[in-house]
């Protein structure tokens, strides 16, 4: 409907203004033209993908050397259960490189830190046990033929063995690091590994829990 307008237009100018207007009016309605069709591809949804490609997310970069540490839950994020710790002198940074995420506690956000469990270690001994010294017929019989009724009592007893002493030490260790903290003005948790201790204690021993 546009475009019959603008031909009913471009004759009333060709009319009045004869072959001079006529050239402008016919570059004006080809521009016209081309810039309608490329709105009408945009309006079909032909979009740039470009426009709609998202952006990924930066890698993080982890530190070479880094000690690999449980992690057993309590964060309100969704985390692996392989953790990356790295000691700074301002606090704590764990990463976390299946989801590529890094997690930055600072010191002065540590609200505290406790363990909970058992550490057992016990000790089993076997072995030691004296066997032997039953009656043996054929033990008898031989010791009567070869030294009479002195050979039938000695030979008559098997022979004693003792098996030798084992000692095993069985260790249960259930430990585990309760660390409590800020992030953006609100309390956060964490059940960590309990090597996480050494290094929390060295940090800010004032906020542990005995």
């Amino acid at each position: 409907m546009g475009y019959i307008v603008m031909i009913f237009i471009a004759i009333a100018l060709i009319a009045a203004l004869k072959w001079k207007a006529a050239i402008v009016i016919g570059v004006f309605i080809v521009i016209c033209y081309f810039l309608g069709k490329k709105d009408n591809k945009n309006n079909d949804g032909l979009i740039d993908k470009k426009d709609v490609e998202e952006e990924k997310p930066e890698k993080i970069m982890i530190p070479q050397g880094l000690e690999e540490i449980e992690y057993y839950g309590g964060y309100n994020k969704g985390i692996s259960n392989k953790l990356f710790l790295e000691n700074r002198s301002n606090g704590i940074c764990l990463y976390d490189k299946a989801n590529n995420l890094k997690i930055l506690i600072l010191k002065r956000n540590i609200i505290n830190f406790s363990m909970v469990g058992d550490y057992n270690r016990d000790s089993i001994v076997s072995g030691g046990k004296l066997e032997g010294g039953d009656f043996s017929l054929w033990g008898s019989i031989k010791g009567k033929m070869l030294y009479g009724d002195i050979g039938e009592l000695i030979y008559a007893r098997k022979k004693y063995t003792n098996s030798p002493i084992k000692t095993e030490v069985n260790v249960t260790d259930t430990r585990k690091i309760i660390l409590k903290f800020k992030e953006n003005e609100e309390e956060k948790g964490m059940i960590l590994d309990k090597s996480v201790w050494e290094h929390l204690c060295f940090l800010c021993p004032e906020k542990k829990i005995k």
